[in-house]
C-alpha cells in the first residue's frame, strides 16, 4: 500500500483514513482483492493483510463486504503484535 510506504503521497490521504482498499482487475485483469495495513507496535507500517479472488466467482458487492472483514482482521494482527490501535 503506497499509501504507507511513502505518506508524503496527498493523493492517498482517503486511502489512509478509511485503511482499507479494493481493487478489481487493476494488476491481474482477472483477480479483484480487498486490503488492509499491518502496523507494529512502534506504529510503524509494516505488511498487508489482503484476500484476493478470481473476478469470474464474485462481484463488487462481495468485494464491499469483505472491506470491514479485512480490516478488522488486520486490526487484529496490529493488535496481537503489540499496537493497541494503529490510527
Amino acid at each position: 500500500m503506497k499509501a504507507y510506504v511513502d505518506p508524503t503521497r496527498g493523493d492517498e490521504d482517503r486511502l489512509r483514513a478509511e485503511r482499507v482498499c479494493t481493487t478489481w482487475a487493476e494488476r491481474d485483469p482477472e483477480l479483484c482483492g480487498v486490503s488492509s495495513p499491518v502496523f507494529g507496535i512502534d506504529g510503524k507500517f509494516i505488511g498487508v493483510l489482503s484476500i484476493s479472488a478470481p473476478i469470474a466467482r464474485r462481484n463488487r458487492k462481495w468485494l464491499e463486504s469483505m472491506k470491514p472483514v479485512v480490516l478488522a482482521a488486520a486490526e487484529t494482527v496490529t493488535a496481537w503484535l503489540g499496537r493497541e490501535r494503529a490510527w
